[in-house]
């Protein structure tokens, strides 16, 4: 660590591992914090582990959100869980060598924060998770098992919301850690969420994009926006095409068109298991229109202007809250249990008729749904570096 008078500590070099979309776009948020604010007391390094390694997927939020180039890429592309986070570990190891940080820093529940984090606590370094806390209650999911072990290997654990900080707390935390902190006495803190710190930045620079929806001759407030990318739908031939299948019931039964945000491994599982039928609808682009995916401020736009938002998508779930946005998940559990309790979300899973169920209950119904600030107030970043501080102060 390099001397600084700033709290009578050091500076305190930090890395931060991502290797998706959203860790690229939450990451953001805490690396213009850092460069405005906290730059001479905080040293961050980036590395990517190329979870996300196709341009539309990575590269470009980097360019879209003003993100300076990883410093590192550990380019480790697509596998099988098993043998993915085993690569991630060895490349995580072989970066934490060479850099020494003095904190590991993960968000999320990828493996990319699984595999960094194991490695960095194997490697004896004081590891942050941004995002910790959150529970889905269902542990079938490969993203369940990274959030509750990412968080049982961390010395400090940013919740994003209320919910999540109680999570950590029945599962035995302590809530009033006192110094020295440590992975066996960890600080527990509600930060807020980065996404919103984003959104409130970035939203004006995404409505500039408005324009583009006359590429897709569509109206605002009169369609419907998709996006689909878990493996649990993605894998399955029949949840595969009961979903693609019901959106085109409910483009067909309210009267307006589907943008579909295409994830790469969709694309590819369409072309492999969607019925001939569907793929035909979906050439002709009558009830869906089928569309690269979207950037970080494409989306936004799209979501904005949405009457109804389709997804399986978490994070896309809390975007569409911060927007007013109504969401059909396509799943039967989702680790924002706040966002059903607020009638924001509806759990529609795969079928047609709890899809159009859904549906019905948001266009035509039109409930009164009340958007509390459970994610906080729009300076997660500000609030996590105060924490990382925190820490190191208190360790003098």
């Amino acid at each position: 660590m390099w001397i600084t008078d700033y709290y009578n500590i050091t500076m305190i070099q930090l890395t931060t591992i991502v290797g998706t979309r959203p860790q690229v776009i939450k990451a953001s948020a805490l690396h213009r914090q850092i460069k405005e604010k906290y730059s001479n007391t905080i040293h961050e390094n980036i590395v990517h582990t190329g979870q996300h390694y196709d341009d539309r997927m990575s590269d470009i939020f980097f360019r879209e959100l003003e993100f300076p180039v990883m410093d590192i890429n550990l380019n480790t592309g697509s596998d099988t869980h098993p043998r993915q986070i085993s690569f991630m570990m060895e490349g995580v190891e072989r970066v934490l060598n060479s850099l020494m940080p003095d904190m590991v820093l993960v968000y999320g529940d990828t493996n990319s924060t699984f595999a960094a984090a194991v490695a960095a606590n194997k490697m004896n370094f004081p590891v942050m998770h941004v995002e910790a806390g959150v529970r889905s209650s269902n542990k079938t999911t490969p993203e369940e098992i990274n959030r509750i072990l990412t968080d049982h290997v961390s010395s400090v654990l940013a919740a994003p919301t209320v919910n999540g900080f109680n999570n950590l707390v029945k599962e035995g935390f302590n809530a009033y850690a006192e110094p020295p902190f440590s992975i066996n006495n960890p600080i527990l803190a509600n930060t807020g969420d980065v996404m919103l710190d984003n959104l409130n930045y970035y939203f004006e620079l995404a409505m500039e994009k408005s324009a583009e929806m006359g590429r897709y001759n569509v109206s605002p407030d009169n369609y419907a926006f998709m996006t689909l990318h878990r493996d649990f739908n993605t894998d399955s031939a029949e949840r595969l095409n009961s979903i693609i299948g019901s959106m085109v019931a409910l483009s067909a039964s309210f009267a307006m068109p589907v943008i579909f945000s295409v994830h790469p491994r969709t694309a590819k599982a369409m072309r492999e298991k969607l019925d001939k039928k569907l793929q035909d609808i979906l050439k002709s682009g009558d009830h869906i229109i089928t569309i690269p995916p979207a950037t970080y401020l494409e989306a936004i736009m799209f979501m904005n202007h949405a009457s109804v938002i389709c997804t399986d998508s978490g994070g896309i779930q809390k975007e569409a809250f911060f927007l007013k946005k109504p969401v059909v998940l396509f799943r039967e559990k989702t680790e924002w249990d706040e966002l059903v309790r607020a009638g924001n979300t509806i759990l529609a899973g795969a079928g047609e008729e709890t899809l159009l169920e859904a549906a019905e209950v948001f266009l035509h119904k039109k409930p009164k749904i009340v958007y509390p600030a459970l994610f906080g107030q729009g300076n997660a970043a500000e609030l996590i570096c105060q924490e990382i501080l925190r820490f190191f102060e208190k360790q003098a």
